[in-house]
């Protein structure tokens, strides 16, 4: 698979909701991003892939063509298929089931890797966790998944973006707001925020040494243009301050600290032209 504008054409064609030219650079963009991850993962064709936290399917797509015609990705979530906008995960992810590659996809939510009744999703040759770590809901629920793939795959994958110093002032509110958004959560615990636990590679290195994977290459991957950090800076700017003093719970100190942090995302933001997506870091493991 080659990283051109007709493989990304292709793909994206297959995509639900590409026909609004907003949504479709949108969704071009994300795909670019995701045929990156998988070079750096070099999914062999013929593979068996197990995706952890397929979500609405950006990655699974990718994977799809990366195997080929004798490969298969088995794609979970711990999300109900009616979660998410404007089309919910069960949606998008049947509109793929139903595209040219959609053979090559099996795809289930409301399933937990690290349960009993998930010992049906085992020997495959990859297991995947691409963008979807920062939705766990406790720093020891990567500990379990990786614990629990030890026995279902030979190799795994990880992606996340880089949670470390920003290299450039674009990059700050990205930053930022990551930390708010888990801060935020930390005290909510909310079930359909998009971040709820910040992990940095240390941790992840560390997670990954308990659960006994090697890991044997890292990268990092540049997409600035994502918009996600567009995304993640916009909510928290639009949040209420009756929301900030519900999260509070009476807890004042909290909630001035909140409010400063917001302050100064809030700076951050007027002191650049645009967001920058902040790097994706990633390895291969074994």
């Amino acid at each position: 698979m080659t990283d051109n504008n007709a493989t990304v054409d292709r793909l994206v064609a297959l995509m639900p909701n590409t026909d609004k030219e907003k949504h479709r650079k949108i969704t071009e963009t994300q795909t670019r991003h995701r045929i990156k991850l998988v070079k750096e993962w070099a999914i062999a064709d013929a593979s068996s892939v197990l995706e952890i936290g397929c979500g609405q399917g950006d990655t699974t797509l990718v994977l799809a063509d990366a195997v080929g015609s004798e490969g298969k990705v088995t794609a979970i979530d711990i999300a109900e298929e009616d979660y998410g906008s404007p089309l919910t995960v069960g949606q998008s992810m049947q509109h793929l089931k139903n595209s040219a590659l959609g053979h090559r996809i099996d795809y289930h939510f409301n399933t937990d890797i690290t349960k009993p009744e998930a010992d049906v999703y085992s020997s495959y040759d990859v297991a995947i966790l691409s963008h979807c770590s920062f939705y766990f809901n406790y720093p020891e629920d990567l500990v379990n998944i990786f614990t629990s793939l030890r026995k279902k795959a030979k190799t795994l994958c990880f992606a996340e973006h880089l949670a470390y110093v920003p290299e450039s002032k674009d990059q700050l509110p990205h930053f930022l707001a990551l930390s708010i958004h888990a801060q935020i959560q930390a005290r909510v615990g909310s079930q359909s925020a998009n971040i709820r636990t910040l992990f940095t590679p240390d941790m992840i290195r560390a997670a990954c040494e308990a659960a006994g994977w090697n890991i044997k290459r890292e990268f990092q991957v540049e997409t600035p243009e994502l918009q996600d950090a567009g995304w993640e800076v916009s909510d928290l700017l639009r949040i209420k301050d009756q929301e900030l003093i519900d999260a509070a719970k009476g807890d004042k100190r909290w909630l001035e600290l909140l409010r400063a942090h917001l302050q100064i995302l809030k700076n951050a933001r007027q002191r650049v032209n645009h967001c920058d997506t902040l790097p994706t870091w990633g390895f291969v493991a074994e």
